[in-house]
């Protein structure tokens, strides 16, 4: 029998299923019996009883994945399944409905690391690492300064407050090198534009500029959310064994001392008791990415099905297209709050905004009616500053008291630039032309 792009396509899909279960219990090795046919009722809706017969024919060695350790790869698998079913199954597969499409893995080698080798390629004592890990969270209940991190509290741009949880020196220095070795290899969904070498806020804002609508929508408290077990999981579809992937899930959250949650809603104060990703450390971004995937996969599907384009910057999802979106805002926000909901987040609903090509489109301050630019009279008014630097001298310029005003003026004019390079290399010329000296 020919196989027939349908037969391929769903071939595919069980590939994917099955090395997601692989990865699952790599640290122990796949349950004996049924796993094809878990693996089958992840993907597909009402298995018929002659393709479930099968399925459960199909071993975990017939698909040649390790019972432990190496490497599996999706096409090989694919290729195994495509052998071990009959013309028949396939032909049932084929026809079968899709519930779930699961993700590819972000890595095709298990990395089987004992948590001690995870010790030793971080430069720790195994006490050491334990005391920083600290998966009992037992320093939660001694005093706040004998714990790994300290509490800042900064002013919210639309007032409140945000609680960084930031830490200390010792464990700061652990996350980076566990950013450095075991998450930046790891790479996120494409549509994932902040927190990766590459790609940023520019290009967030470029995909979105001179579209007819833009659509904004926002997730609530976004790191606070991504509970300890999210964060293990994709560390496993990275390629880490479980109790490796739990050993670095608990270096990379936290659990928020008792002292820190004075003033806290009850809402927050249930998300900061629970180990989470705290604002703060180095390691958050990158795992929050990671976690993103299927949400970031599902959202990109969705666009992709009403003719428009998807991103994500860090908490801010944007979908833009055409005037049909308007149409169907309604209808979009609610899709992507029950995806976000199905994916461990949910939607804040006051920022949400529709925004058309006849009103000032903005993302993160940032105009993209006709190509990311800073607000008009925002660069105006950078524009008449360093031009009264010129003319005037520096002082009685730097009315809001900067520290250092030279580099806060350098630092926008270098964002002005890159928003747009033309009207930045003009404002570039004028700053060249202070003089510092007076």
């Amino acid at each position: 029998m020919t196989r027939d792009r349908r037969t391929g396509s769903r071939l595919e899909l069980l590939a994917l299923a099955c090395l997601e279960l692989w990865q699952d219990v790599v640290s122990a090795g796949w349950p004996p019996s049924d796993t094809l046919l878990t693996a089958l009722e992840r993907v597909f809706d009402d298995v018929p009883a002659p393709l479930r017969t099968a399925a459960r024919a199909v071993t975990p060695a017939d698909l040649g994945l390790p019972p432990t350790a190496g490497v599996a790869d999706a096409e090989a698998v694919a290729a195994r399944l495509g052998a071990l079913l009959d013309p028949e199954a396939q032909e049932l597969l084929a026809r079968l409905p899709v519930r779930r499409v699961p993700l590819p893995p972000l890595s095709n080698d298990a990395r089987v690391l004992a948590p001690a080798d995870v010790a030793q390629r971080l430069g720790l004592r195994w006490d050491e690492l334990m005391w920083l890990a600290d998966p009992q969270e037992r320093l939660r209940r001694g005093a706040p300064e004998q714990g790994h991190y300290r509490y800042v509290r900064v002013p919210k741009r639309r007032g409140g407050e945000r609680l960084l949880e930031c830490p200390r020196p010792r464990l700061l220095s652990v996350q980076r090198a566990v950013l450095r070795r075991f998450l930046e290899p790891l790479v996120p969904h494409d549509a994932a534009m902040g927190f990766r070498p590459g790609v940023g806020f520019v290009d967030h804002a470029a995909l979105h500029a001179g579209q007819a609508v833009v659509l904004r929508l926002d997730l609530a408290s976004f790191f606070q959310t991504v509970r300890r077990a999210l964060v293990v999981r994709a560390l496993m579809h990275g390629g880490l064994a479980r109790p490796t992937a739990q050993l670095l899930g608990a270096i990379a959250t936290h659990v928020t001392h008792p002292s820190a949650l004075r003033g806290v809603s009850e809402s927050e104060r249930a998300r900061l008791r629970s180990p989470h990703l705290p604002q703060g450390a180095p390691t958050s971004p990158a795992l929050a990415n990671l976690v993103c995937r299927r949400l970031d996969a599902r959202l990109t599907g969705l666009a992709a099905s009403v003719g428009a384009r998807y991103s994500r910057y860090a908490d801010d999802l944007v979908l833009s297209g055409g005037g049909h979106l308007a149409r169907d805002a309604e209808r979009l926000v609610t899709t992507v709050g029950a995806i976000a909901i199905e994916c461990g987040f949910t939607l804040n609903m006051r920022k949400t905004r529709v925004m058309r090509a006849s009103q000032r489109q903005q993302l993160g301050g940032v105009v993209i009616n006709a190509g990311p630019s800073l607000p008009r009279h925002e660069l105006e008014r950078l524009e008449a500053t360093l031009t009264n630097c010129v003319r005037h001298g520096v002082a009685g310029q730097n009315r809001a008291g900067v520290p250092d005003f030279r580099a806060h003026l350098q630092g926008r004019v270098a964002w002005a630039r890159a928003l747009r390079p033309s009207r930045g290399d003009a404002l570039a010329r004028i700053f060249e032309q202070i003089d510092w000296s007076t």
